[in-house]
C-alpha cells in the first residue's frame, strides 16, 4: 500500500478499524521515543568542547532537567502534575484488539436468528429434501434447460441478423458492406432460420 492510499483509507467513512489500528501503531512506536528520552534524562548528552582552532578538546554531559520534569508529570501526574486534578493516563490501545476489530463479525447462532422452533421445523424441511433449499429460497438461479439456451441463443441470433440486414440495406455498395464470418451466419440466419448451413457463402461487398 502506498503513503497516500494509506491516509486516504484512514481518512475514509469505513476506515475507522483501519484508523484505530493506525493509531495502535502510532503508540507501540512512541515507545522507543520513550527509552530515548529517558536514555538522555538519565545518562544527558554529550556535547564536544572545541578551542579557538576549531578542534575537539574535550567532551562535556549535559543534563536536560525540563525533559526530567516533563517526564515526571506524566508518568507520576499525582504528585507532580500542574494541576492536582489531573487524569490518570488513558489505557493503551493494542495493536491486536485493533486488528480483531477489521475482522468481518460473525452471524448469530442459528437458534438465536430463527428461534428453536422455527429451527427444528428447519432441520426437518431440509433434511426431507436431502440438504437442498427450495428453489425459492436457493440464491442461485435454476440451471436452464438446452431447449431454453437454443431458443435463447436463436433469438439473439435473429435479433443480430435483423439489425445487420437493415444496416444493409442503408448502405451504398462497397461501403460498409464486408462482414466477418459470424456476422454472415447471423445474417443467413434471419434471412432462412431453417436453414443452418452457413459454409460456402460468398462474403457480401
Amino acid at each position: 500500500m502506498t503513503r497516500e492510499g494509506a491516509y486516504k483509507l484512514r481518512r475514509s467513512a469505513h476506515g475507522a478499524a483501519f484508523a484505530r489500528a493506525w493509531d495502535a501503531a502510532r503508540h507501540h512506536a512512541g515507545a522507543f521515543l520513550e527509552d530515548v528520552a529517558f536514555e538522555r534524562t538519565l545518562e544527558g548528552i554529550e556535547h564536544n568542547v572545541f578551542n579557538e582552532c576549531g578542534d575537539v578538546v574535550c567532551t562535556r554531559r549535559a543534563y536536560n532537567d525540563r525533559l526530567l520534569m516533563f517526564l515526571l508529570r506524566h508518568l507520576k501526574p499525582e504528585r507532580y502534575a500542574r494541576d492536582a486534578l489531573a487524569q490518570p493516563a488513558p489505557q493503551p490501545i493494542t495493536v491486536e484488539a485493533s486488528l480483531r476489530e477489521m475482522e468481518p463479525q460473525l452471524p448469530a447462532p442459528a437458534e438465536e436468528m430463527l428461534g428453536a422452533e422455527t429451527l427444528n421445523e428447519e432441520l426437518l424441511l431440509a433434511d426431507a429434501a436431502d440438504g437442498e433449499l427450495p428453489r425459492f429460497l436457493s440464491e442461485q438461479r435454476p440451471r436452464k434447460s438446452a431447449e431454453t439456451e437454443k431458443a435463447e441463443e436463436s433469438f439473439a441470433r435473429m435479433k443480430r441478423g435483423e439489425a445487420l440486414s437493415k444496416r444493409l440495406d442503408n448502405t451504398k455498395p462497397g461501403e460498409g458492406r464486408e462482414l466477418t464470418r459470424q456476422e454472415e451466419a447471423d445474417l443467413y440466419f434471419y434471412l432462412d432460420p431453417s436453414s443452418q448451413n452457413d459454409r460456402g457463402r460468398k462474403r457480401f461487398r
